[in-house]
This record gives C-alpha cells, sequence and structure tokens, in this order.
C-alpha cells in the first residue's frame, strides 16, 4: 500500500517556509511611532500565528492517516520482506513529521491567546425587598356559650333483644397463592452476551455497523442447535463517520458472519471490512453468549464431580474443535482448542472456577501449540467463558494468543462446549 506523501509533504514544507519568512521583521523599530510599531507587530503576530497553526494540523492530519497505513502494513508484513521495508519507512516518515511538528509548536505553531480580558465586577444584585409583615387575623369570635342539654330522658327497661340471628357461614378465603418453587433459586439467569474485537479492528468498528440488538439476535437460540449457519455473502457496503487519533476519516464497511448455538449458548464470528481511500482492513467481531448458570448451583453444593465438555470453536476462517474438563470439587477448568487434526491450537491452561456476579464464571492464561502457522510461537495469551444452562451443561468463552516476537500478531477464538 502507498500513499501520496512526497506531494503532502511539499505543501507541508512551503508552508513551514511561509511562517519561517512571516517571522521576520522589516524596518527600524526605533524610527516607527510607537503605537504604529505596536499595531505592525501584533498584526504580523496573528498572521505568523494562523500560517503556523495551519501548517501544524497539516502536520498532525498527516500524522494520523500515516500511523492507520502503519498500523495495517504491521498486519500485512508476516514473512513478507516488501511489507516490513514499507512499514519501517512509514514509522520513519512518521517520526520525521512528529519531529517537524513540534519543533513548531516549540516556535509558536500553537500561539497562545492574548490575555483575555477580565470580566468586569459583576453587578450586585439589589437588596431584594423584604416582604410586607403580613396582615395579623383578626380575632375569631369566641362562640357562645353551648347550651346545656336537657336532663336526659331514662330509658325504658330494655327489651331483651331477640336470640342473635347467626351469620352466615363465613366465606372461604381464596387459596393463597403459593410461594415459588423452592427450584427457582437455581434456575439459570437471563440470556447475556459479550463480544471481543481484534486490536486492528477496534478504531474501526462502528457500532452502527451491526447494531446491539442485531448482535444479539445473531446469538438467537432459536432450536437449531448444533448446527453450523454460515453466510459468506457479504452486507453491501455502508459508508461510516470515524475519529482515529483526533482526525475525523470516513470508512466504508461491509461484514459477513458465521454462528453456531446449542441450547443454552451460542457463537459467532463477524467479519468486517472496512476501506479508508484505497487501503482496506478485514478483522474479526467474535461473540457468545447464552442463558448463564446460576451461581447457586455451585454455591450450595449442587454442582459436584468432573466432567468433559466438547464442542466447535470459530478460529478465522477454520472452524475447530473445543474441549473442557471442569472439576467442581476442586473449582477448576482445564482444556484446548484445536483444528481437526489436533496438530496446532490453543491450550488452556487450569483455571479456577467462580462465582461472579450471581454467574459461574472462569478465566486463566492460554498458549499457542503446534508448527503449522507457527502456532508454537504464540506464548502469551488469555481465556475466559461462562459455564451455561441448568447444571453447567453447557459452556461458552474466548482465547486470545500473541506471538512472543511480533506483539502484532494476535489469533482469537470463540467455542461452544456441552456436557458428555
Amino acid at each position: 500500500m502507498t500513499f501520496p506523501l512526497k506531494t503532502l509533504s511539499l505543501v507541508i514544507i512551503g508552508t513551514l517556509g511561509i511562517s519561517a519568512c512571516g517571522s521576520s521583521g522589516g524596518g527600524d523599530p526605533a524610527t516607527i511611532n510607537g503605537n504604529n510599531n505596536l499595531t505592525s507587530d501584533k498584526t504580523q503576530q496573528t498572521q505568523t500565528n494562523q500560517t503556523n497553526q495551519s501548517a501544524l494540523q497539516a502536520l498532525q492530519q498527516e500524522i494520523a492517516r500515516l500511523k492507520v497505513e502503519a498500523e495495517q502494513a504491521k498486519a500485512n508484513a508476516g514473512n513478507n520482506q516488501a511489507a516490513s521495508e514499507t512499514a519501517a519507512k512509514l514509522n520513519a516518515q512518521i517520526a520525521e513529521l512528529e519531529r517537524k511538528a513540534q519543533a513548531l509548536q516549540e516556535s509558536g505553531g500553537g500561539s497562545k491567546p492574548e490575555n483575555p480580558s477580565k470580566p468586569e465586577n459583576p453587578s450586585k444584585p439589589e437588596n431584594p425587598s423584604k416582604p410586607e409583615n403580613p396582615s395579623k387575623p383578626e380575632n375569631p369570635s369566641k362562640p357562645e356559650n353551648p347550651s346545656k342539654p336537657e336532663n336526659p330522658s331514662k330509658p325504658e327497661n330494655p327489651s331483651k333483644p331477640v336470640n342473635p340471628s347467626k351469620p352466615e357461614n363465613p366465606s372461604k378465603p381464596e387459596n393463597p397463592s403459593k410461594p415459588e418453587d423452592p427450584g427457582s433459586k437455581y434456575n439459570p439467569l437471563p440470556f447475556t452476551f459479550s463480544e471481543q474485537i481484534h486490536p486492528i479492528g477496534v478504531q474501526l468498528f462502528h457500532p452502527d455497523m451491526i447494531s446491539e440488538a442485531e448482535r444479539k439476535a445473531v446469538l438467537s437460540l432459536d432450536g437449531k442447535a448444533g448446527s453450523i449457519i454460515r453466510d459468506d455473502n457479504w452486507k453491501p457496503y455502508k459508508t461510516y463517520h470515524i475519529v482515529v487519533d483526533g482526525v475525523p476519516l470516513t470508512i466504508e464497511s461491509k461484514y459477513r458472519l458465521t454462528r453456531y448455538n446449542l441450547s443454552d449458548a451460542a457463537m459467532a464470528q463477524i467479519y468486517q471490512s472496512s476501506k479508508i481511500g484505497k487501503n482496506t482492513a478485514i478483522f474479526p467481531i467474535h461473540l457468545y453468549g447464552g442463558n448463564p448458570t446460576n451461581g447457586n448451583e455451585l454455591t450450595d453444593g449442587k454442582l459436584s464431580g468432573n466432567f468433559t465438555y466438547q464442542g466447535k470453536a470459530f478460529a478465522g476462517a477454520s472452524d475447530w474443535n473445543a474441549k473442557l474438563t471442569a472439576d467442581f470439587n476442586g473449582k477448576t477448568v482445564s482444556g484446548s482448542v484445536e483444528n481437526e487434526t489436533g496438530v496446532v491450537g490453543i491450550k488452556l491452561e487450569p483455571a479456577p472456577i467462580k462465582v461472579e456476579g450471581g454467574e459461574i464464571r472462569f478465566s486463566g492464561n492460554a498458549k499457542g501449540f503446534g508448527d503449522a502457522d507457527d502456532y508454537k510461537e504464540y506464548t502469551g495469551g488469555s481465556y475466559t467463558g461462562k459455564f451455561m444452562g441448568s447444571g453447567a451443561k453447557q459452556v461458552a468463552g474466548f482465547a486470545r494468543v500473541q506471538h512472543k516476537d511480533k506483539p502484532n500478531y494476535i489469533r482469537d477464538v470463540v467455542f461452544v462446549a456441552e456436557k458428555q
């Protein structure tokens, strides 16, 4: 990938030249009227500052654009010597432009504004007018002396009451509502999902490309359990506006997806392709979700024993296998995700099983193995996941590993598995 850097550099150098010329004055200040000299200096300084600021903005925009290109060149370099040299040249150009930007700033490129005029002393509000003294209510008129009641007449001998009628049989209350089934304490939690964007695409990802509701729908537990659903057709390009290192950019993005689900757990892999000018970046977004196992099952000892989980994993363009072992007595989990032949993959080191946020989760270290695609050199990494469904019958999670010598070489996988 190449850029017309020479043209932009000439524009920037020309701008700097103009700035340098503008900073040299003519005439002897001693021979000029003081007021006229002050006005001329201020006008000249303002023009110089504006020229320097324009040059600085041009440098910053070019630096931001080169950074995006350098990141893309690094990602595409691999064993390609030419791509590596291109990345090195871009980094050298970035360093040179940053040096020029720094020099321009030190020479007054970001001129400070004149001391702002102090605001006039705020006028004090007038003393609020005191409310008039409330008028006192007239003395309430005293009630007349109450007339004394006449001597009450004595009641006649009370008649004996008729035998009281027996009350009707009281109506029975409706059947009280039964308390919730104690088993609900262990019911799976509501659907939730997590996502992991490849580092190359973090700045290029736009949430409107595929909304949160659409990403959640991709993981729909729609009963088609156990089948990989692949849509190899790219969706049409859409235009988005993003900001990278403070510089607004316009990109065109499209995507395609692959998904797989069980009864209580699902995963998906979305590939996004984004164009910036003549350059294109393609990166994956991995998602998993489901109905998390209720943490009370582990806390109350309903989960015990050792279990093996087997399932699927998405690793870029490949469909892999996932295998995990959970020891609910010792509260540990371990396993691997690997290709169909098992000769290359990612090892999931033993990790603790914990209750967090009411869910049963785990996280630990991961590392690559196998000679193919240099996987054994991916020695640094981690993985995380959750148990899903009643009785922790399923599991889902992510894994990411990084090349020990090439920090920009990162591999992501997402996995789903079921208790055997």
